[in-house]
């Protein structure tokens, strides 16, 4: 799957390509910058991760029957009078067949039944407990609110999330909205699902005084579509690197005429390149 944290992985590579050429990216960004930036992707795409175990764990039949099944390594218990969902990785780390990665710790959510992917206007809470990613601590809070149907489209909102990692030094917070148009109502059928994303997020290093802002355009917004192989056939996400010497704007454009194709265009401070995206 096409995740955000490769999406800004793979910017940021790019713009590490030396070239005599005027139109060298890398010098658009000093080696402060360039350490901002992959803190940033690297909370940008443990987010998407864990808000991915969770919704697949609720679209599990065999949690919804029996109150426990395993995904990737977890143990997932569902608890109908506590209505808490646990995914548990356990003490020791467990390595993941999906992105290689090894896992610690649990991710909990309060508040909730698999009835929350079909009722509207209710409201869960997910918190991390001694959750490592490659024995970086990971600490995510979020609200997330089903809000029933926006026009013709299933809308989840996850509100005011805060990624914490390491040793307290780094924090990102945003909020983003999905939009389902799409294979919402086939529950555990994940393949046909194409849904739409927008929101925001803003990340800070502690130790330095720039941060990083992530917008999903408003005006050509990111649609995941499971069926495609690349994941997200469209869309744009808007950047700005935000230093002391001044701003560096740019955006990453998943180019809607080209399909399912795995090709993207980078623009950064005014300069393009089209490169291609790996599969996932």
């Amino acid at each position: 799957m096409k995740t955000q944290h490769a999406i800004f992985l793979s910017l940021f590579a790019l713009m590490g390509l030396s070239s005599c050429e005027e139109d060298d990216l890398s010098a658009l960004l000093d080696p402060q910058n360039s350490e901002i930036a992959s803190q940033y992707v690297t909370a940008e795409g443990e987010f998407l991760n864990i808000y991915s175990r969770f919704e697949s764990a609720l679209r599990d039949s065999v949690l919804a029957a029996t109150g426990q099944t395993t995904q990737d390594g977890a143990t997932i218990s569902w608890d109908a009078s506590s209505m808490v969902l646990a995914i548990d990785f356990g003490a020791t780390n467990v390595l993941s067949a999906e992105d290689g990665k090894s896992r610690r710790g649990k991710i909990e959510v309060t508040n909730v039944s698999p009835a929350f992917l079909t009722t509207a206007n209710t409201t869960v809470s997910l918190q991390t407990d001694a959750y490592h990613v490659d024995d970086v601590a990971t600490d995510l809070y979020f609200m997330a609110t089903n809000r029933g149907l926006s026009g013709t489209s299933e809308h989840f909102e996850i509100d005011s999330f805060a990624l914490g990692l390491g040793a307290g030094d780094y924090l990102m917070t945003g909020r983003k909205d999905f939009y389902w148009d799409q294979g919402f109502n086939t529950i555990e059928d994940l393949d046909d699902d194409v849904y739409r994303m927008n929101g925001v997020s803003r990340a800070q290093d502690f130790q330095d005084t720039a941060f990083i802002q992530a917008i999903y355009s408003p005006t050509d917004q990111i649609t995941v579509d499971k069926s495609c192989a690349h994941t997200i056939p469209q869309g744009i996400i808007d950047l700005d690197i935000q230093q002391t010497s001044g701003n560096l704007l740019g955006s990453i454009d998943f180019i809607t005429s080209d399909g399912c194709n795995n090709l993207m265009r980078v623009t950064v401070s005014g300069i393009s390149t089209t490169v291609p995206m790996p599969s996932f």
